[in-house]
């Protein structure tokens, strides 16, 4: 459970504070470019609208909103690791720090766009989680683009290795109608077939798909024809982008999932996953980023 965040946050007009449910505090965002929500349980970013456009974020309909249960859609940030743990499988997939509360430091009003900032500190997690103390900063900028920075910073006085994702789930007007470009001659690890392969061409979906391509740091767009919009996601600090829609016999046994939610999202995320880690010496820093922009004039 977690208390709202200081009125000396608020800003008149365009930031405020509400309960989903009592003990879990969301910001809300409204400017002249774009409307958002984000919660502080996982600094999860569940909402994004441009002004005058359709979502940009997806977030079920049936997502669970209580401490220690990531929530399914928005934006989860999976850190210090993506995936299983590299050596020890016991540890919590994706990390810990999407299923717990992260402290509001900062909110500015510009010109152009509303900037958040909350902060993650492994001290409130167990040693055997995660023994070195690190932290993680994660900006968000809110305006006709959504920018999303994720900086890691080794506090502790030795090496630790860093990986992680921003899960970044996608609202779509229908999954047999879009396709992914900008991958194409990449390799991947498929995690359904536990196969590799080289992307040919845009990626289209009639099956589960959950890829793991390695080696590109491209901009990747969304073509979402049902909306007549393509979704531009450029990224920073990344060399590896995941792409995941979990079709329709894994959506019918998750139970924060509707069983027709998969038709409705897709998962392009931000990464750095496999190899594509980052040793931090004390006192280092990694920022794993992602730009993304909407446009409206596809035909």
């Amino acid at each position: 459970m977690a208390t709202a965040p200081s009125d000396s946050f608020r800003i008149p007009h365009e930031l405020w504070f509400e309960e989903l449910t009592p003990g879990y505090p969301v910001i809300k965002v409204s400017n002249r470019h774009a409307k958002a929500t984000i919660a502080l349980l996982g600094a999860t970013l569940i909402e994004y609208t441009p002004t005058g456009s359709q979502p940009v974020i997806f977030t079920s309909s049936e997502a669970v909103f209580q401490e220690g249960k990531a929530i399914r859609g928005g934006i989860p940030v999976c850190w210090p690791w993506f995936g299983p743990h590299p050596t020890d499988s016991s540890k919590p997939n994706h990390g810990f720090a999407r299923d717990r509360f992260w402290e509001l430091k900062s909110t500015t009003k510009h010109e152009d766009y509303t900037e958040v900032t909350l902060e993650f500190d492994t001290r409130q997690v167990a040693n055997e989680l995660w023994p070195q103390h690190t932290t993680a900063e994660i900006t968000f900028k809110i305006g006709q683009a959504l920018d999303v920075q994720l900086t890691s910073c080794n506090r502790s006085d030795s090496s630790i290795t860093i990986g992680g994702a921003l899960h970044t789930y996608f609202d779509i007007a229908h999954i047999s109608d879009v396709s992914v470009i900008g991958l194409d001659g990449v390799t991947f690890a498929d995690k359904v077939t536990n196969k590799h392969g080289s992307q040919s061409g845009a990626l289209t979906f009639t099956q589960e798909t959950d890829l793991v391509f390695e080696k590109t740091m491209a901009t990747t767009t969304i073509e979402d024809r049902g909306n007549s919009r393509q979704i531009h996601v450029a990224k920073n600090g990344s060399r590896s982008t995941v792409v995941w829609n979990p079709w329709i016999e894994k959506s019918a046994g998750m139970g924060d999932l509707g069983n027709e939610d998969y038709l409705g999202f897709v998962c392009v995320e931000t990464a750095n996953a496999f190899d594509d880690v980052y040793t931090l010496e004390p006192g280092a820093i990694h920022t794993l980023g992602t730009t993304i922009t909407v446009n409206t004039s596809l035909s």
